[in-house]
């Protein structure tokens, strides 16, 4: 490419908030500019000649690894969605489910009775509209930053 090299091109595309994978091809590959490369988040590094199997490959990769990590994000974000409609005691009766404890447990950690535990279970149940446990277990982890 004129007047810019691969690794520039990376930063600006960061700079710019473009998120997309890419993949660098160069004909002077060193340790140094792979290493540089994979800081920067490069999925994948090749160097020429490059075989079109390889290529459409590391492409393939590449599109894979994205689309999980935006599938990831969006069931973050919608786990701390979810979350956030949780009031303070539901957050609390979470973190006791969460470490294993019954209903009794959480009851006497809390100092309310376990009727009022099962009553806030219900709840988070209905808010993270979870139909089971693990479902929740799983809604709580996948935004574990508002628990």
């Amino acid at each position: 490419m004129p007047h810019i090299s691969g690794l520039q091109l990376q930063v600006r595309l960061q700079e710019r908030g473009v998120d997309l994978p890419v993949i660098l091809l160069t004909g002077h590959a060193d340790v140094e500019l792979c290493r540089r490369a994979f800081r920067q988040g490069a999925a994948d590094f090749l160097s020429k000649p490059v075989d079109g199997t390889e290529l459409l490959e590391a492409v393939q990769r590449a599109v894979r690894q994205h689309v999980r990590g935006r599938q990831r994000q969006a069931a973050s974000g919608q786990a701390r969605e979810r979350l956030s409609r949780l009031t303070v005691r539901e957050h609390e009766v979470l973190r006791g489910m969460l470490n294993g404890q019954t209903s009794k447990q959480i009851a006497r950690a809390l100092a309310i009775s376990a009727r009022t535990v099962e009553t806030h279970r219900a709840s988070l149940f209905t808010k993270l509209e979870a139909d089971s446990l693990a479902e929740v277990i799983r809604i709580a982890l996948a935004g574990e930053a508002a628990v």
